[in-house]
């Protein structure tokens, strides 16, 4: 990721090599924020698809119902008198939310995202 012309300035010596160097940043930073914003498009559409049909709609909120919304079960209410086995239990609950959260969120990403005439999310897997 990191521009070969940047590593020989930097390699080259003097600081006068390296002016100029912060629009060789910016354009990599542009660059990568797109490719990145791109991936998240990307991921936000399989979501959408997958979760989009009644079977999907059902899944999701099975998952919602076994992380989000279920009570403590007896082995995290039973880490409660033990320090580390608390911190473990809440680890692997604050996991399995975020694997939600992150779904939820996907989700709420492609549906606020303005529809395009194009074929933008026409083969999200590609």
């Amino acid at each position: 990721m990191f521009d070969m012309e940047v590593l020989e300035k930097l390699a080259g010596g003097g600081w006068s090599d390296l002016e100029g160097i912060g629009k060789s940043f910016g354009n990599q930073v542009r660059e990568q924020t797109r490719v990145e914003r791109e991936e998240l498009e990307r991921q936000s559409a399989i979501f959408a698809a997958t979760f989009g049909t009644e079977d999907g709609k059902k899944a999701l909120e099975i998952l919602m119902r076994m992380t989000l919304l279920r009570q403590p079960d007896e082995e995290e209410r039973a880490a409660r008198t033990n320090a580390q086995a608390y911190a473990i239990a809440k680890a692997r609950r604050e996991g399995e939310n975020g694997l939600v959260f992150l779904l939820l969120a996907r989700l709420q990403q492609f549906h606020a995202k303005p529809k395009s005439t194009g074929g933008d999310n026409e083969n999200p897997t590609s």
